[in-house]
């Protein structure tokens, strides 16, 4: 995860401070964007209540980012999928990106779960090789 926000951060300097992008890479004033927000609530959501329930955990995202339904899924599922594959094991991961990813769309599972078992796989020991030889969605 912590990449993530490294790049988070890199991107930051990269659109307002390219100066110090090719030498420093991050900037001393870099500002994190929503999206590590998203992925610290969601780490200390689940890592606090591992067995919150989809309705209560969609509500207190919506409450923390003061958003819609939409919003909260689409934007922020690959996000929450980074999450996923840190914290959970690879039997219940497509349930986890199912309960917490917050997306419906076909496409979007397929993407969350597979982006949630390469990063388990890997954090796990697996090659990069293997990693990218996932079983994800039953396929």
């Amino acid at each position: 995860m912590v990449g993530a926000f490294i790049a988070d951060l890199a991107g930051w300097t990269w659109l307002h401070d390219k100066d110090n992008f090719y030498p420093h890479l991050v900037s001393d004033v870099a500002e994190k964007s929503i999206y590590s927000d998203v992925m610290l609530s969601t780490a200390q959501t689940l890592i606090e209540n591992h067995t919150i329930t989809r309705e209560e955990f969609a509500e207190l995202q919506r409450n923390i980012f003061r958003t819609h339904n939409s919003k909260i899924c689409a934007e922020f599922a690959m996000i929450r999928s980074i999450v996923i594959g840190w914290l959970f094991e690879d039997d219940i991961i497509s349930q986890a990106c199912h309960d917490y990813c917050l997306c419906d769309d076909k496409e979007d599972m397929y993407a969350t779960s597979f982006l949630s078992k390469l990063i388990s796989a890997l954090r796990n020991g697996a090659t990069k090789n293997d990693a990218t030889q996932v079983n994800f969605c039953g396929t």
